[in-house]
């Protein structure tokens, strides 16, 4: 560990520096941590002389001086049973002792035997079988530190040298990720820059080239609409299916989809809220008054107002010529000369009334059997309608009781879980604008 000239090198220096000053830390670091089980190892020493003598209880334990005992002839008095000290390391198992003992029986006294007058009943039992081994683990670590030799620079550097590589090693490894990374980036944009760039060619059409269309293109179109027109007016067309070929088929004068098919008489609701149960009757034919009528006025069986353009002053639209909602409405204003009336609808059926004859609405209305709506106007978009046994959650459940519905706009403004009576009751006031 020296050098050849007797002399202590500039590395061993630093070596011993480092061991002293490590050795001094743990020293520090053992008696702070082992000063409880040192203070235990003196307080036994001390108290390993004191002496025992008998004695006597003449008061009540708790008061001043409350026992009594003699040493050398000399009498003492003395009030206290125990040491309070806290609990340390060491295990401190007191001996035991009546805290109450009866006045007059005797006790043994443990005193001081430098100082007669310094007794006490109880004496601590100490145990020291923590701190042994823990300073015993304290001396073999300063003991290894003492006598473990220095690295030498040899081991030293090489050991720089291998961290020195492996870091190297690592630092050329996350290079080539990133490359490899950055080569499957560039990669996978090129493909889908070529898949982008495909789709839009195969998209892209060539503009035609051609001629001009001529004079003679525009007659033909007009004359083939025109004929399509008479057509259409004649009623040839007027018993096809609207659904065949593809598109929309032959539905072009109507202003809506076809009706959804609804089986059975169940109770449901459209898709614009109202309750349906839908009927059909007889067709109705061309009518004067029927001129004003601008919209289909039947309502399709699953409880959905039609609203395709009435074909030839018929008050329906060609796909539902048999409905018997026409002829209900002219019933109704035959007895109302101002052509007011108010459309409803009974357990799917359709009907009409005049405006004028609310009593004979309510009264027909009263003979419901599931549900009736009534129209407050002719667009439709305002309704009351009434339930007995409905879903009036929108949960697909029968509630099983009576509700009555006012739509406006498309939205439900009022709910109200009443019976027949008081839904008349506010229909009639609805209708006398109250």
């Amino acid at each position: 560990m020296h050098s050849g000239d007797g002399y202590l090198t500039p590395e061993e220096l630093t070596h011993i520096r480092g061991r002293l000053t490590s050795g001094a830390a743990l020293f520090v670091l053992y008696i702070v941590i082992a000063m409880p089980g040192i203070q235990d190892v003196v307080r036994d020493y001390e108290l390993n002389d004191w002496e025992t003598t008998e004695g006597t209880v003449f008061a009540t334990p708790g008061i001043l001086n409350w026992y009594l005992y003699s040493v050398d002839d000399v009498e003492y008095t003395g009030s206290k049973a125990a040491f309070r000290w806290s609990q340390t390391w060491s295990d401190n198992r007191s001996t035991q002792f009546n805290l109450h003992p009866p006045i007059g029986s005797s006790i043994e006294v443990f005193y001081d035997p430098d100082d007669h007058d310094f007794s006490r009943l109880i004496m601590p039992e100490y145990n020291h079988r923590k701190l042994i081994p823990f300073t015993g683990l304290a001396f073999a670590v300063l003991l290894a530190l003492a006598l473990v030799p220095p690295e030498s620079p040899e081991r030293k550097e090489k050991r720089k040298k291998a961290s020195a590589e492996r870091k190297e090693k690592r630092k050329k490894a996350s290079a080539e990720r990133l490359s490899v990374r950055e080569k499957f980036v560039a990669a996978d944009k090129e493909e889908r820059k070529a898949a982008r760039e495909k789709r839009v060619a195969e998209t892209e059409r060539p503009v035609a080239k051609g001629e001009p269309i001529s004079f003679l293109h525009i007659i033909g179109g007009i004359v083939a609409f025109w004929i399509l027109i008479m057509l259409l007016d004649s009623g040839i067309l007027e018993d096809l299916p609207s659904g065949g070929g593809g598109g929309c088929g032959l539905d072009i004068c109507g202003l809506c989809l076809a009706p959804f098919a609804a089986g059975g008489a169940a109770l449901s609701r459209s898709s614009t809220g109202k309750f349906s149960d839908g009927q059909t009757g007889p067709s109705s034919k061309g009518h004067p008054d029927l001129a004003k009528v601008t919209y289909c006025l039947h309502t399709k069986d699953n409880g959905k107002k039609c609203t395709r353009m009435v074909m030839r002053q018929t008050g329906l639209c060609y796909q539902h010529q048999d409905s018997d909602a026409a002829e209900a409405y002219l019933e109704a204003i035959e007895s109302d000369t101002s052509g007011d009336v108010l459309r409803y609808n009974i357990d799917g059926a359709n009907k009409a009334i005049s405006s004028k004859d609310i009593d004979g609405l309510v009264e027909s209305l009263g003979e419901a059997k599931k549900f009736w709506v009534v129209d407050l106007g002719l667009d439709e978009a305002e309704f009351v309608q009434f339930t007995y046994d409905g879903d009036i959650d929108d949960d697909g459940i029968r509630d099983g009781q009576p509700v009555l519905e006012h739509w406006r706009g498309g939205r439900k403004i009022l709910t109200n879980r009443i019976g027949l009576e008081k839904s008349l009751e506010i229909l009639r006031s609805l209708l006398h604008g109250e």
